[in-house]
């Protein structure tokens, strides 16, 4: 029972990430995060660039 539960688990983690969108060649995207949990409340920004059809550079500023 352990090992099929675990192998379900690790067949959705895999499909999820299979599931990521490419950024077209000289196009950005900016996210605005807000994660809410008990020890606070974490803001952050990110920005992703693409440089290649499969390659996109980025980063991330934390605002608290």
């Amino acid at each position: 029972m352990k090992k099929s539960l675990l192998f379900i688990m690790i067949v959705f983690v895999f499909r999820g990430a299979y599931a990521q969108y490419p950024l077209a060649e000289k196009t950005a995207q900016i996210n605005f995060v807000l994660v809410m949990s008990n020890v606070g409340n974490p803001i952050y920004l990110e920005l992703d660039y693409g440089i290649h059809k499969d390659i996109s550079i980025g980063g991330y500023i934390p605002a608290s």
